[in-house]
This record gives C-alpha cells, structure tokens and sequence, in this order.
C-alpha cells in the first residue's frame, strides 16, 4: 500500500514539474547602464616582508541581457537569464615617487537564475543569483617601475535584487543592484614576490526589458 501511495505521488510530482517546465516561458531582452564600484584588495608579499592597500575602481557600466520567464504559480516565477556589459570603470594609487598603479573594467559576461514574485498586475520583485566573469586591465610605471600592462578575467559568483514595473504593454522598467565577489588570483613576480588582487563588485543599473 505505502509503494502503491509513494509511486502515485512520485508520477503526481513528475507530472506537475513536467507540466511546469513544459509551460510556454515569456522571452525577454534588454539593455542597462549604471554605477560600477569595485572594492580591490591589492597585497604582496616577498622574502621578509609584505604590504597590502585597498582602493576604489569604479565608473559607468552597461550591457545587454536576454532571458525567459516561466511562472511557476500566478505569483512566482523563475527566469533563467545571460548577460554582456562593457564598463569604463577605473582606479589605482600614485606615491610620492611618480611610481602609479592603475586598474581597469572592461568586458564581462554571465548568467544568473531570476526567482520572482508579483507584487501586483504592473510591479515584480526579483533576486538574483548567478556567475560572472569580467576583464581587469593592470598597467603600471613610473621613475623607479619599468611602464608594464596585463589582463585577466576574474570569475565569482554574483547575487543580487531587483525590481520590475511596466511602462508599456511589453515594456517594463528594471532597477537592479548586485555584488559579485571575485575569485583572487595571484601573480609571481620573481624573487619570491607574490602579488595577489581580491576585487569584490557593487553594481547599480537602470535597464529597459521589452518582452515577446
């Protein structure tokens, strides 16, 4: 009796994930600028010493996204959703010397899970989960530093929470923050000099979805 109830309830569960996931999804694209802030943590360490500074790297950001909402219930839905961006974000330090540092944002892309709950016919909530990859560009110079530049992409996972509200039939306006922390990555600078950048990521966008 208890396999009979079990098997019954197991094909009830399969059919109602089944007829969820086969549910026609709403498919969307849309473009966002906003604020880039990123919190870099720069240390290096060498044979008897180290040495480690904070600073800012921040500027516009913007990009593309594109996605597909599938309601889960009348209120709830889950929204797989890609993303591209570009940002002219930069930061770094200069010390009495003349010697400076400088750190650049450029491209980035990703993917998150949107799960979302309707406050009312015109207006959604949403939070955000995902991961991200964006270029960091490091150039460096000065009397006593040969003039040096590097790339790297840093990946992380990023989390967030928006809003959604319609502006026109398929239109609707996006307000979205997120916080992507990156991976650190070290780099061997010889004679036992290691240098190691953690960048943590505030990003704040105003976007346009249009749905079809």
């Amino acid at each position: 009796m208890k396999k009979t109830v079990l098997a019954v309830s197991t094909a009830a569960l399969f059919g109602a994930s089944a007829s969820t996931l086969a549910a026609t999804p709403t498919f969307y694209v849309g473009g966002q600028l906003g604020y880039q802030n990123v919190d870099m943590e720069e240390s290096e360490t060498w044979q008897g010493g180290s040495f480690s500074q904070d600073y800012s790297v921040s500027g516009l950001a913007g990009g593309l996204f594109a996605g597909a909402r599938f309601d889960v219930t009348p209120k709830v839905f889950l929204a797989p959703e890609v993303n591209i961006g570009t940002s002219n974000a930069d930061g770094g330090w200069t010390n009495g010397s003349g010697n400076f540092f400088e750190f650049e944002a450029k491209n980035s892309y990703g993917f998150a899970v949107l799960t979302g709950y309707s406050l009312a016919d015109a207006t959604d909530v949403y939070a955000r989960l995902g991961y991200q990859r964006t270029k960091f560009e490091a150039t460096s110079g000065g009397p006593n530093l040969d003039n040096a530049s590097a790339s790297d992409t840093f990946g992380g996972f990023r989390y967030g929470v928006g809003m959604e509200t319609a502006i026109g039939a398929q239109t609707a306006l996006r307000l979205d923050w997120s916080q992507t922390r990156y991976s650190s990555e070290s780099y061997d600078g010889g004679f036992n000099n290691t240098t190691t950048f953690d960048p943590t990521e505030s990003l704040f966008q105003v976007g346009i979805v249009v749905s079809f």
